[in-house]
């Protein structure tokens, strides 16, 4: 009887075995590559658009914003000077990256904007 349990109980469970999905690791790694590549020019960008404002907020802080509002713009165009296909940059990149610049641009600005910097 308690063989027959356990043949029964064999039957009950079904057989499954792990298959994992397929991996392409050299897409991976060019997909890898170039939202680094995306990363380091958004660095750039914020970079040198902060210092600008910095450089422009003797004359009036409203310059400031303009460049800000020029240079979210421009991101997109300044991917392509580098040829970057933009296509390939999902939303979530996009968002991440103007967040980038945006706070590294804020950081430029204002830290540019206190003494000893630019008095």
């Amino acid at each position: 009887m308690a063989q027959k349990k356990r043949k029964e109980e064999e039957k009950k469970e079904p057989q499954y075995e792990f298959v994992p999905p397929s991996f392409d690791e050299k897409d991976f790694l060019e997909k890898d590559i170039r939202a680094t590549k995306v990363t380091m020019l958004s660095f750039l960008w914020g970079l040198i658009f902060g210092i600008a404002a910095g450089l422009s907020s003797q004359v009036s802080n409203y310059i400031g914003l303009v460049l800000l509002l020029i240079g979210i713009v421009l991101l997109k165009y300044f991917y392509q000077m580098f040829k970057i296909n933009i296509a390939e940059i999902d939303k979530k990149g996009w968002l991440g990256n103007i967040a980038m610049f945006f706070f590294l641009f804020l950081g430029t600005w204002i830290m540019l904007l206190n003494p000893p910097f630019l008095s």
